[in-house]
């Protein structure tokens, strides 16, 4: 049985848990995994018991934004084990879309189980495993910020930031990876009293990925790995849950599917090349109730498609402290009637990779439909 100090960084959108027998195993287990150093330290250790601490924060400047420099994200990681194969993950975030824009949240708060690599159990406050750019998350894709977000992502439902409350089952079978869930979705009662799921039904969340080059362990996922794997993975993922969407009046059942892959190959010089793509269907029963009054609880989606495709390149030769690694991105939105939604955003954008996804600064700029362009300079630190 394996302990679970490992992934507990993994937090963007995600922080969880990879394999490890030891901490300082653990620790370098983590740098496997990802392709980068490892964003943890282990600050307390005591046989099989052990407490990790970690910081990441993004901080960024926006052409037209009226503020000179703006704190997109600030998050608190801490991890542990408690026992051999008994462990925790908790974090916080700073809610800047609540009242006071400096309180911190609770993110993720989750009671580990690893029986094996092949069979985990969480239970707590979570991600649900769906889509691919999702367990990305800001901190580990190829592009920052709002770029990782455009087009349709398994965001809804959830409770905050993409994390819902329940449970998860899952495991690495050699390159095969399952990811099953049962969480809360859509609340049976919300602050309004409005919810369409008067039953209490459950959401149930589905992902499935093979890795036919490198493997890709653990229950998050990165967009790049620095040149450090030949990756090429290919995922599928579905989500429903039986009155999950309108109101009590007018409720209808909600479903999410769709693939993704990833495509990296190693380059001479310690580059890599590097081609992520997806696509995602939302379903909410043909009701076009567009302002569900429990909004303080989930994003609101559209009915339709969504797709995206992103090439990049990390050259590996060092320009000063850091190499750099261009990107386009590309995202097209198909909403069915009688709802709204951007037709399409083009991303192009330079990342500059100092210590992997450690320390990048980005100059993004965003080009969506009907919108003004926008170009932002981001500073990104973890560890």
């Amino acid at each position: 049985m394996e302990s679970v100090v490992a992934n507990n960084i993994k937090s963007s959108k995600s922080a969880g848990c990879k394999k490890s027998n030891t901490v300082l195993h653990g620790l370098l287990a983590s740098m496997l995994m990802t392709g980068v150093a490892a964003q943890a330290a282990t600050i307390y250790t005591d046989g099989d018991k052990s407490f990790s601490f970690g910081m990441g924060i993004s901080t960024s400047t926006t052409n037209g934004s009226g503020e000179k420099l703006s704190l997109d994200d600030m998050r608190i990681y801490t991890s542990g084990t408690i026992a051999k194969g008994y462990g925790f993950t908790f974090n916080m975030v700073r809610d800047a879309g609540a009242t006071d824009p400096d309180a911190m949240r609770v993110m993720d708060a989750i009671a580990q189980i690893e029986m094996a690599p092949s069979v985990n159990f969480w239970a707590g406050q979570m991600l649900p495993a769906f889509d691919r750019q999702g367990l990305n998350g800001p901190y580990f894709s190829v592009a920052s910020g709002a770029v990782y977000g455009a087009g349709l992502q398994g965001d809804y439902p959830a409770k905050f930031y993409g994390r819902d409350v329940g449970a998860s089952l899952w495991g690495d079978i050699g390159n095969f990876k399952y990811q099953v869930g049962a969480f809360n979705g859509t609340p049976k009662t919300a602050k309004t009293g409005s919810s369409p799921n008067v039953d209490g039904n459950k959401l149930y969340s589905v992902r499935l990925s093979y890795a036919f080059l490198d493997a890709e362990p653990g229950y998050y996922t990165s967009g790049t790995y620095f040149g450090s794997k030949d990756i090429a993975t290919l995922g599928v993922y579905y989500q429903s849950q039986k009155t999950g969407y309108g109101t009590a009046a007018s409720p209808s059942d909600y479903t999410g599917m769709g693939a993704d892959f990833l495509y990296e190959k190693k380059l001479g010089g310690g580059g890599a090349a590097t081609l992520e793509a997806g696509y995602t269907k939302f379903n909410l029963g043909d009701n076009a109730v567009t302002t569900p009054t429990y909004t303080q609880y989930y994003l609101q989606p559209f009915q339709g498609t969504s797709w995206f495709i992103q090439p990049s390149w990390y050259s590996g030769f060092k320009l000063g402290p850091g190499a750099l690694q261009p990107y386009l991105k590309y995202t097209k939105n198909a909403p069915d009637t009688g709802f709204t939604a951007v037709d399409y955003q083009t991303d192009v954008g330079l990342g500059y990779i100092i210590k992997g996804y450690d320390t990048r600064v980005f100059l993004n700029y965003s080009k969506p439909a009907d919108k003004t362009d926008v170009t932002t300079l981001r500073l990104q630190m973890q560890f």
